[in-house]
């Protein structure tokens, strides 16, 4: 690997975690509905953090980086190796090193090597985050590649553009953050949760979906994705009607942004007092109990049309159930870039074993796009160069390599960067206009059919 990467010593905040949590050895969680027929969940695993002792330029514990905005351009990867967005960590960290390996292999931004910092971003129950961005920024990054999860960037969105530094999501979707106070420093190569929310509406109208229920968080997640799919249902006139009402009920999220499965059995008897035709679960982790007490009230796939979204529609949730058959005709929405073969086949030679690549393309292309705008601007400087990231991704030359549109640059051409995740065309808040979505289908092995699977394009 030609780029330098070093790991944030983060030992106490991943002590505290390993406190709360204690062993990692965890005992079947078995759901006890209110009927003979019991579904039994196993609890989700997780993966080995990022290393925080060593570098690949020999040297031990963190690098000297000097100031933010110097070279060579210094990213932050703030990813999850631990917490409820853990299953999305090894290919979307293997993604920003396979980025700044191909750049530096390249020659590197404005001739120098990327210096790529790893850190943990942990989970939406603990208070990792903040302590992680601010040992990033105290490295002098110029940009921050994260977080996936939107509440966790709606944390860290301030105290990292105040800083003058960069905030590159690859995964927040949440409407809210297309409306913070960000100097012009925010962008995300995952787009709006307004284009899901629109996918997801017109999936139930296609159907003719009759009572439609949306059960969803009610945090920044959850709340705004239910509303963009009431407002795409609404406008397809699904409202009118006494057989065609929409429906959202919301549960509370706890301090720790946990939920409690009296709040999740609360929320499945008030579905069953609505008896839908449809049913769309906008949920994280807590996702499989959910189903699970739909299942048991007879809410269940099996007899419903039942939608996940992005956060919990993935091979994860059917890896929670036991029984077979449980999920399904479960149907999901996540966004799915469709990468190159190419793309594909480099990530996972370089890192055998990744079995979910989703966000992958969109962690690589933040580094790509982070490094054409530094090129752009003629210095790595986090405000000069966030001046020019929405420009490299829209009306130019078109090219898909950082050694390609390098060289267009280099030439004063303009260009518009279509990476692995792309098209992007950012608007001028800083993202995407249009995306592809995977829309799936879970088999009776509970694991998404893939000959099932089907693409949609959404602007």
């Amino acid at each position: 690997m030609a780029h330098r990467l070093v790991g944030v010593a983060l030992a106490a905040g991943l002590a505290a975690l390993v406190a709360c949590t204690g062993s990692s050895e965890q005992s079947d969680v078995t759901v006890e509905p209110p009927t003979d027929e019991a579904v039994t969940l196993r609890p989700p695993t997780s993966v080995t953090p990022p290393t925080t002792d060593a570098t690949t330029d020999g040297t031990d514990g963190a690098a000297d980086t000097g100031e933010a905005g110097g070279d060579p351009l210094t990213v932050g990867a703030l990813l999850p190796a631990t917490g409820d967005h853990s299953y999305l960590g090894p290919a979307t960290f293997a993604a920003a090193r396979l980025a700044a390996t191909e750049i530096d292999d390249a020659g590197g931004v404005l001739g120098e090597q990327v210096l790529l910092i790893e850190a943990d971003s942990g989970g939406t129950a603990e208070p990792i985050v903040e302590r992680s961005a601010a040992a990033l920024l105290a490295d002098g990054v110029d940009v921050i590649v994260g977080a996936m999860s939107s509440a966790l960037t709606l944390d860290i969105v301030e105290p990292v553009t105040t800083a003058g530094v960069v905030l590159f999501s690859p995964a927040s979707t949440s409407p809210t953050l297309s409306e913070v106070a960000d100097d012009g420093l925010f962008f995300r190569t995952a787009p709006s949760d307004v284009l899901q929310g629109r996918l997801v509406g017109n999936l139930l109208s296609d159907e003719g979906a009759g009572a439609v229920l949306i059960i969803a968080r009610d945090d920044a997640y959850g709340a705004p994705l239910a509303a963009a799919i009431s407002a795409t249902l609404d406008a397809g006139g699904a409202t009118t009607g006494e057989a065609g009402r929409v429906t959202t009920l919301t549960y509370e999220v706890g301090e720790a942004t946990e939920v409690s499965e009296e709040e999740l059995d609360r929320v499945a008897d008030l579905a069953a007092e609505h008896d839908p035709d449809a049913i769309v679960v906008i949920g994280f982790e807590e996702s499989a109990q959910l189903l699970a007490d739909l299942i048991a009230r007879d809410l269940g796939p099996s007899t419903r049309t039942v939608l996940g979204v992005d956060a919990n529609a993935g091979n994860a949730l059917g890896d929670r159930f036991d029984d077979n058959g449980a999920l399904e005709g479960l149907r999901g929405t996540f966004l799915s870039a469709r990468p190159s073969e190419s793309f594909v086949e480099r990530l996972t030679a370089a890192n055998p074993g990744l079995d979910d690549l989703r966000y992958a393309p969109e962690a690589y292309d933040a580094v790509v796009i982070s490094a054409l705008a530094a090129e752009a601007a003629g210095t790595t400087d986090p405000v000069a160069l966030a001046a020019e990231i929405v420009g490299v991704t829209r009306d130019g030359v078109r090219c898909t390599t950082f050694a390609e549109c390098r060289d267009l640059l280099a030439a004063g051409d303009d260009i518009d960067y279509d990476g692995e995740g792309g098209p992007y065309s950012f608007d001028e808040g800083g993202e995407p206009t249009a995306a592809t979505y995977a829309v799936v289908t879970f088999g009776a092995d509970n694991r998404i059919d893939d000959e099932l699977t089907t693409h949609r394009f959404v602007e």
